[in-house]
This record gives C-alpha cells, structure tokens and sequence, in this order.
C-alpha cells in the first residue's frame, strides 16, 4: 500500500510536467521545483498553524501556482533550450534557498514529523495508511479528468497548435505567450499538489526534494511513458 501511494504521487508528478513537455513542447529541467516547494509548503502548514492536511494541500499547490506565474512570465522570454534552463536555475535558487534558510526550512536537516492532521465532518479517516491511498487515487483521478478535459477544450487545442507551430498559431492571433504562461502555471500547481501530498505521506521534506535530479527523472518518466498522452504509452497519442 504505501509502495501504490508513492507510485500515484509521482504518477501525479509526472503527468503535470506531460502537459509542459507532451502539449506545448516546454521542457523544463527544473519542475522538481514545483514538486519540492510544494512538499515544503504543506509540511511548513501542518507543523506551525492548525489547518488541517486537507486544507494544506490545496492551499500549496494554489501558492505554487501564483509564484509560477512570475517564473513563467521571465522563462517564456525565451525559447528551447534557453527556456529550459531558465527553469534549471529558478530550481536551483529555490535549492540553495531551502537549504540556506534554516529557520523556516530546516536547512540540509529539512523538515521532520510532518502529522496528518485530521479535519472536520468525519474527514480523519484520511489520515490513516489505506485512507491516505484513497486521497492520493482521488485526487489523481480528479487531476486527471481535470487535465483530459483542458487539452480537449480550445486551450488544449491552442497549445497543440504551440507545439507544431508556433509561428502560425501567433499568425492566426493567438497571444502565445500568454497560453504558455498559463499552462507553466497549471503545471506548477499540479506538481506541487503532488509535493503536498508526499509531505504528509512520507512524514518530512528535504532538498533533495528539489535537487536537479529529480527533475531530470519525472522528465525521463514522461517520455518513457509517452509524452503527450498524460496516462502512459499504450494510450495512442491524439492530436
């Protein structure tokens, strides 16, 4: 059980970074930022105020959204690889940030014994081991069904239209630009509501949590499971 949870945490993790890299062609080499500010961010919550877990975790990923909206805004400046690692060294500053501010962060120790804290209405079942499972496969499948519904609407089909040519999308008066911010933003959310889930799973937060590496393996996980199809590869890709 705790083997399944972590797998739909990083399934999660992954398919936020499908809609950068599968839709719009946006590689980033720094999407564990999401992941780990989002991690950071909820254990910061349930340790010093008394909101409960599931308070936290959307409130983490909402805040990972508005901040990427200012790293989008400075990474779209740019294009290929230079974006790329734009977002490379947005992640490593928040590294170096983490692992400097040891008043707030923990520093090299992180943060540890991060509770689940129950809520109200009957909502604690939650927090026990098989009840946690079921948040993570509830929330997956709302984000999901959440991001199925994007890349089939209009936006999706603008983004699609980004990733074959953008050039032409721009011609035909789409503000690109915009879409591109928009759909970092999304992604960043998405990651760091994966981060959030995996504070209270695992009980601590860390920098290795966004540490390079981490980013280069959820990039590694997408496109060995099929970009562009947000489940795996044995969904044929649409366009």
């Amino acid at each position: 059980m705790t083997l399944l949870t972590e797998a739909l945490i990083l399934g999660l993790f992954a398919m936020s970074l499908d809609l950068m890299v599968g839709y719009t062609r946006l590689v980033s080499f720094g999407h564990a930022a999401a992941y780990g500010f989002g991690a950071y961010a909820c254990g910061w919550l349930l340790l010093h105020t008394s909101l409960p877990m599931l308070a936290t975790i959307p409130i983490s990923a909402l805040l990972a959204g508005v901040i990427a909206i200012g790293v989008a805004w400075v990474c779209t400046q740019a294009t290929g690889v230079s974006f790329s690692m734009l977002t490379l060294a947005f992640a490593q500053l928040i590294y170096a940030v983490a692992y400097k501010w040891t008043s707030v962060t923990g520093g090299s120790d992180g943060l540890a014994g991060i509770p689940r804290r129950s809520g109200p209405f009957g909502l604690d079942i939650f927090i026990t081991r098989d009840g946690f499972y079921y948040l993570v496969l509830l929330v997956l499948s709302g984000a999901f069904l959440f991001c199925r519904a994007l890349v089939r609407s209009p936006f999706g089909a603008v983004l699609r239209g980004i990733r074959e040519n953008e050039a032409k999308t721009l011609a035909l008066g789409y503000n690109t630009r915009a879409y591109k911010i928009a759909v970092v933003a999304l992604s960043y959310a998405l990651g760091a509501l994966a981060g959030a889930l995996y504070a209270p799973f695992a009980g601590f937060a860390n920098t290795e949590l966004l540490f390079w590496l981490l980013s280069g393996q959820v990039l590694i996980m997408v496109i060995v499971g099929g970009a562009g199809t947000l489940i795996g590869c044995w969904v044929r890709r649409s366009s």
